[in-house]
């Protein structure tokens, strides 16, 4: 028979919170940038002239085409402003939901739990606002 041992929770600080969360979204950037680039050269090619070839075409075709002209570093461009914006919108907003959760520990319903979700993502996108502009 199993012992069942009592399991004691730990409490992560708030500067842990945020830096886990920072780390995480920071890592999600770097994953998936080089898609978002992709994304965005086809959005900018926009609708060809008629008769004219577009120069991407399709997800996998953009990224083989960029790392094939401008090398696969290109693929990454940009990832500097992306990873400051990630860094403080994503440590904001992951770190700023749990305090705010404990805040409201008495009331654990669905409604609270909503509520807390838009006050960190309010207070994320207003405190990265300025990182976005830049980014």
């Amino acid at each position: 028979m199993a012992s069942s041992k009592p399991t004691t929770k730990t409490q992560v600080s708030l500067a842990g919170t945020f830096a886990s969360s920072a780390f995480s979204a920071c890592w999600a950037e770097i994953c998936t940038i080089p898609i978002d680039t992709a994304k965005v050269r086809l959005q900018l090619q926009g609708k060809q002239t008629a008769g004219e070839a577009p120069k991407y075409k399709g997800m996998f075709g953009t990224l083989s085409t960029i790392a094939r002209e401008e090398g696969v570093a290109s693929l990454w461009r940009g990832i500097i402003p992306g990873l400051h914006r990630q860094c403080l919108f994503g440590g904001l907003r992951i770190g700023l939901y749990e305090p705010d959760l404990r805040f409201r520990i008495l009331e654990l319903r669905f409604r609270v739990r909503i509520r807390t979700g838009r006050v960190s993502g309010l207070g994320a996108g207003g405190g990265t606002f300025r990182a976005t502009l830049i980014g």
